[in-house]
């Protein structure tokens, strides 16, 4: 889904519906607002990417439910306040990117999976 799509407004709350999507790259979409709690529901998801646009407020905790996630960057945007420790549970992640924006804290990790290679934050 996405890539230099332009949407009028912020990532629109109905797509945490789309519980069958694995990959998505909405970067370089001119987004604001705040990132939905309801992305928290894709389950199938392993790849976020959303980098590079106006997103504001701070990173759901809802975001911490996605277990098949491999790859999330929220780099370059205006998120702000304290990282989620629910970020922790990411057990496959193998790439974080979320420089960039203000945000403080650290993420607590039971274990760091031996495939994960990048963390920048």
């Amino acid at each position: 889904m996405g890539y230099y799509k332009v949407f009028e407004g912020g990532i629109p709350r109905e797509f945490g519906k789309l519980v069958n999507l694995v990959h998505m790259d909405l970067s370089l979409c001119e987004l604001e607002g705040p990132i939905p709690p309801e992305l928290g529901n894709l389950q199938s998801l392993n790849t976020i990417f959303i980098h590079i646009n106006r997103l504001s407020s701070s990173i759901p905790k809802q975001l911490g439910n996605l277990t098949s996630l491999v790859n999330l960057d929220l780099s370059a945007n205006l998120l702000s306040g304290e990282i989620p420790n629910e970020l922790g549970n990411l057990n496959r992640l193998k790439l974080l990117n979320i420089f960039m924006n203000r945000l403080h804290g650290s993420i607590v990790t039971p274990c760091v999976p031996k495939t994960f290679n990048y963390w920048h934050v």
